[in-house]
C-alpha cells in the first residue's frame, strides 16, 4: 500500500501529514545509529555472573539474541523505507 493511501479520503489528511513530518524526519536521521546499536547487541558473549545464585542455562541464548537482533533490524529498515517513501511523497508538495 502506498504512502498516499494513508492520507487519502480523510477529513484531516493535511493535518495528519504535517504531524507525521517531524517523526519521519527523526526516523530518517536516527535509523543508522539504531541499526548499529542492534548489530552491537547481537554479537558478543555475555560474561558469567558470580553472584552465588543458581542460573538456568539456555544453550540457545546466542541464537535467540541474534534472531531477536535480526528481527529488530528488519523492523528498523521497514520503518526507514516507509519514512523515505513519505518524504518522497510529502516534500515536493
Amino acid at each position: 500500500m502506498g504512502i498516499a493511501w494513508k492520507y487519502l479520503d480523510k477529513k484531516s489528511a493535511a493535518a495528519d501529514a504535517v504531524k507525521d513530518y517531524g517523526s519521519m524526519k527523526f526516523i530518517i536521521k536516527h535509523t543508522d545509529d539504531e541499526i548499529k546499536v542492534a548489530y552491537e547487541k547481537m554479537g558478543g558473549i555475555s560474561s558469567p555472573q558470580f553472584d552465588g545464585m543458581p542460573h538456568a542455562h539456555n544453550p540457545h541464548a546466542a541464537e535467540d539474541r541474534m534472531a531477536e537482533g535480526m528481527d529488530e533490524i528488519s523492523v528498523l529498515r521497514e520503518r526507514y523505507r516507509q519514512a523515505m517513501e513519505y518524504m518522497a511523497w510529502f516534500v515536493p508538495a
